[in-house]
């Protein structure tokens, strides 16, 4: 199983943080997913009338200088003025999304977000933004304590990891968390009912 370190930190110990600027860090909405248990391609569907994509390319906004849209597959095209990302390693999933980011990547590091994580907000990345900048060679992901394992589809992936990464896919080896095993990995701990996954229909409604 894959050890982390829970990391809690008060507001006022956020805010002494020397923390990356957006010009350094480029982010990704991971848009790969099959979306067999949704029955259509979930991030076309809505909340609010904003449709998960929409969602997630506003919540990194304000803290990358740009997104990446890793869609999976050259037949995957969205509306939106931003570069498309293909898998370079087809259907092998997440993790050839996030390596094909990597490897366009002209930050040093990547934020990485799924689109099927929408309740997630901008100001819980802000604060793995701002450990990211003590943590220069760590994956830095979200956790919550009522959680065995963090979510590491919402973390700061570190620009260096797509060597070890690529030979991970290159063995043939798929599991995000396998990987992640023998990498520095440290979660910072945010409100549990921000990473919720929309998997059905029915995740969609409710308050958070």
């Amino acid at each position: 199983m894959l050890k982390i370190e829970l990391a809690r930190h008060s507001r006022h110990e956020y805010q002494e943080v020397n923390a990356l600027s957006p010009e350094i860090i480029t982010g990704v909405v991971l848009c790969g997913g099959q979306s067999r248990r949704f029955g259509s391609d979930k991030s076309e569907a809505k909340i609010d009338g904003v449709s998960l994509i929409e969602r997630s390319i506003s919540i990194l906004d304000p803290l990358v200088s740009e997104t990446f849209i890793s869609s999976g597959s050259p037949r995957r095209h969205y509306p939106f003025d931003l570069r498309h990302v293909e898998d370079s390693f087809p259907d092998a999933g997440p993790l050839a999304g996030i390596l094909s980011a990597l490897d366009a990547c002209p930050s040093a590091f990547m934020l990485v977000l799924a689109v099927d994580l929408p309740f997630i907000t901008s100001s819980s990345l802000q604060k793995l933004v701002d450990q990211q900048d003590k943590l220069p060679d760590t994956v830095v992901v979200a956790g919550s304590s009522t959680r065995k394992q963090p979510q590491p589809l919402c973390g700061i992936w570190p620009r260096s990891s797509r060597h070890p990464l690529r030979a991970y896919l290159e063995a043939g080896r798929r599991s995000v968390f396998g990987f992640l095993e023998d990498q520095r990995v440290v979660a910072i701990e945010v409100p549990d009912k921000e990473l919720r996954n929309v998997n059905r229909r029915r995740d969609l409604d409710g308050d958070i």
